[in-house]
């Protein structure tokens, strides 16, 4: 284990998207971990150099950094390098959110490459490159992207976006296959929605009203997401307290169940001749009755549908969420087709 208060004692990082939010946090907290170097990359000159200064100018230098041009990433690494010798840590954090909706049926394709060019060239560049440097001089680093929860679930709006964060996840395990063999490993953080500049500009809001907007869909009491939380987990990531762990999405969300499951576009659950569970399709908490009376309840997750069924059939009632991935004894569907299953001799039909 890393040394609790200089978990990155004497290492050189470099942070795209550092002159605010994510990027920012990690940055001060970095340089508060005993990192010799930081080098924040930004297209934000101004909050940049003034993030730079704050910290302090012998601990981190602001490099102007368009992700999008690979020419602009190669010089940021290797000016980093023969700066300061070497590079142990890339956190690459850049990043952009759709600038519409951008539902499936009404693609705008010149957003839509604007941003995949940032969230998903630029993030492959820097990979790339970083991996490029590190494999020259033999340094066991780590690489960091920063993805999302959006990377692991369908949504009914920002298509790009959610397409983008999956191309991230995919890139850090291919990464991490290719690397290892190099002593580098690559991971990746994935954050639930929170307050950073760049998602209060997108929903018109200050950052309280879009924690209020976030905090329902977590099922964590009493703490709100904020960037240090993420902050803390590329730390993890960066330094030796994870350096068995790759190739992993390590998801910050306050056990949201839609990060961890599809949306669930079901219509019924046959569980008798005579008991029909109906789900709404417009919510990621459906709602169920049965025919039997009027009381409703709220189904979040997959679990919950479960135990229902089990309440009304006598059976199935303990089945874990984790049988629905890894598969038991009972046929149990997978989520994403259709599928009958099996509770002792009563046949259920979950229709998904």
């Amino acid at each position: 284990m890393c040394n609790a208060k200089n978990k990155l004692e004497g290492k050189v990082a470099i942070i795209t998207g550092g002159a605010s939010g994510i990027g920012e946090t990690t940055a001060r907290l970095f340089a508060d971990h005993g990192a010799r170097m930081i080098v924040i990359a930004d297209i934000q000159d101004e909050l940049g150099r003034q993030v730079a200064t704050s910290i302090g100018v012998g601990k981190c230098h602001y490099v102007h950094c368009d992700v999008t041009n690979e020419c602009q990433v190669k010089a940021l690494v290797d000016s980093t390098v023969q700066n300061y010798g070497q590079l142990d840590i890339m956190f690459s954090n850049a990043g952009i959110l759709s600038s519409s909706d951008q539902t499936v049926l009404d693609l705008d394709f010149s957003a839509f490459d604007r941003l995949f060019a940032i969230n998903v060239r630029g993030m492959a560049a820097c990979v790339k490159h970083a991996a490029r440097v590190m494999v020259e001089g033999g340094v066991r680093g780590s690489i960091v992207c920063t993805a999302s929860v959006a990377g692991s679930c369908g949504g009914k709006r920002r298509t790009d976006y959610h397409m983008s964060k999956h191309a991230v996840i995919g890139l850090v395990r291919s990464a991490s296959v290719q690397l290892g063999v190099h002593g580098i490993r690559v991971n990746c953080v994935s954050p639930h929605g929170l307050a950073t500049p760049l998602t209060c500009h997108a929903y018109g809001m200050p950052a309280d009203e879009v924690e209020k907007l976030f905090e329902p869909q977590t099922p964590l009491e009493g703490v709100v997401l904020r960037a240090g939380h993420v902050a803390d987990a590329v730390l993890f990531l960066a330094c030796r307290d994870s350096e068995f762990v790759t190739g992993h999405d390590l998801v910050v969300d306050g056990g949201s169940p839609t990060a961890k499951q599809p949306i669930f576009y079901s219509r019924h659950i046959e569980t008798s001749d005579t008991d029909t569970i109906d789900l709404s399709c417009d919510s990621n908490a459906p709602s169920a009755h049965g025919s039997e009376g009027s009381k409703s309840n709220r189904l979040t997750s997959a679990q919950s549908i479960l135990n229902e069924v089990g309440r009304r059939t006598g059976t199935c009632q303990a089945l874990q969420y984790t049988s629905l991935v890894a598969g038991s004894k009972n046929k149990v569907p997978n989520m994403c087709g259709h599928e009958m299953m099996s509770f002792g001799s009563r046949k259920n039909h979950l229709n998904l």
